[in-house]
């Protein structure tokens, strides 16, 4: 039972760690922070109005006439495709996250002498994910295009998928 527990826990803060680290928003720079305070400043406040004015009730409309629905445009393909190094970083993340996952398979099936020995095999894992998120944080998430967004999704649906299989 504990061996379970530990899988589920060490596969969730692998899952996290990595979700946690794909944030795209924009945080904005100390240079910005003093031009919105200043748009902020000038909006004037509005002046009480001293007494409303009844308004007329208003006619009915006439129905407007059904717009003609507007022929599909069709959008050129994106030639850009997946960049090779991002395709290559995340290939190599998917790897390692597999491999993971037959090592807590292992371990959820290992006899109390096996895993002794095991803990050095875990200290390595270690290692690599703590490589591994070195390379996933030096994306520059700006250059991405939207094939890179698109295999990121799909690498990570697959890697949540495998440590759902573990749990």
């Amino acid at each position: 039972m504990t061996k379970k527990v530990l899988g589920v826990v060490c596969a969730a803060v692998l899952a996290l760690s990595l979700g946690a680290c794909g944030g795209s928003e924009k945080e904005s720079t100390p240079e910005e922070a003093p031009v919105q305070q200043e748009q902020q400043a000038e909006e004037p406040e509005p002046e009480p109005a001293e007494e409303p004015e009844p308004e007329p009730e208003p006619e009915p409309e006439p129905a407007p006439a059904p717009e003609p629905e507007p022929e599909p445009v069709e959008e050129p393909a994106p030639s850009s495709g997946v960049s090779a190094d991002f395709k290559e970083t995340m290939d190599s993340y998917e790897a390692f996250m597999n491999d993971y996952c037959d090592f807590m398979e292992a371990y959820s099936n290992a006899s109390s002498a096996d895993l002794t020995s095991m803990m050095a095999d875990y200290s390595d894992m270690m290692t690599g994910y703590s490589e591994m998120m070195e390379k996933i944080n030096a994306i520059d998430s700006s250059s991405l295009s939207a094939d890179d967004y698109a295999y990121y999704a799909e690498v990570l649906g697959r890697v949540n998928q495998r440590l759902a299989e573990i749990a």
